[in-house]
């Protein structure tokens, strides 16, 4: 019987030695270089839809985002202009238009998605407040790095990694955002053989920001949560889907010039999906 229970422990030995053998064989091949692979001329079309329920109305924003690389340098800088078209915007199932044909931001990064320069062209800050990303709750006006999409690290990644982002406003005040991925595994979707990447980001959000044409300022504070999961072709170099919520918790307190206070709650929950069309 002795004899019967250590060989029924040796062979439990040996099995857990040969899965963990295997387990750590497959975390190893899904150790990837990230890196984007746009060549010059390249024209990438996206479908872009945003929801975000409200206790007024349910409102859906739909969009074609549109990023056409200009050139390619040597050193591997991206020089990419971004557009939207074909806009509209739903409510509670009623579709009116969203003019934005030709709003315009340029951006040069590297192939790390490490960014250089951003340059907006028309009103594109406007825009993306209008769509619902203010630039309060992202650390940048590209909407691929306000939806979390920044660099991918120098190394081969196969299994977490942190990138944290800040902006400065107007106000003097910054926002520190930090994201935390996740390579969950390498997926196929669409013909594309992907990086499945898990994002999230809890930051908190607290500042004052002044309006002098309505006579008075708002004091935000709140709790933001961000997550997403990415899909990133590794052999082409391209985002092919994102899916995210963005969900913001908090209070506004509008403060008169004139001394008066009203304290607002705040609470909006997005979800959006991006996907290469």
């Amino acid at each position: 019987m002795k004899k019967k229970i250590l060989s029924w422990v040796l062979f439990g030995l040996l099995a857990f030695s040969v899965f963990h053998l295997v387990k750590t064989e497959e975390l190893a091949a899904q150790s990837i270089t990230l890196r984007y692979g746009h060549v010059g001329g390249n024209i990438l079309n996206y479908g872009l839809t945003i929801h975000t329920p409200t206790p007024q109305a349910t409102q859906e924003i739909r969009l074609t985002l549109t990023q056409a690389v200009n050139a390619v340098t040597p050193e591997g800088v991206m020089d990419i202009d971004t557009s939207f078209s074909n806009g509209a915007m739903i409510v509670n199932g009623v579709s009116h238009p969203f003019p934005i044909q030709g709003e315009v931001l340029n951006t040069k990064m590297s192939r790390r998605g490490v960014l250089i320069e951003n340059t907006a062209k028309g009103q594109y800050q406007e825009l993306l407040s209008r769509v619902g990303f203010s630039s309060f709750t992202s650390v940048s006006g590209d909407i691929f790095r306000a939806l979390g999409v920044l660099e991918f690290p120098e190394s081969p990644v196969g299994g977490t990694w942190n990138v944290t982002k800040a902006e400065t406003f107007p106000s003097g005040e910054s926002l520190a955002v930090t994201y935390a991925y996740t390579l969950e595994g390498l997926v196929s979707y669409g013909g594309y053989n992907c990086a499945q990447i898990k994002i999230d980001a809890q930051p908190h959000i607290s500042f004052y920001q002044d309006f002098p044409e309505l006579r008075r300022g708002m004091y935000l504070n709140a709790d933001v949560k961000v997550a997403g999961t990415l899909l990133f072709a590794y052999g082409e170099g391209r985002i092919v889907k994102l899916d995210e919520t963005i969900e913001t918790n908090g209070l506004g307190t509008a403060i008169t010039y004139e001394g008066g206070a009203t304290v607002v709650p705040l609470y909006q929950k997005s979800t959006v999906s991006l996907e290469l069309e």
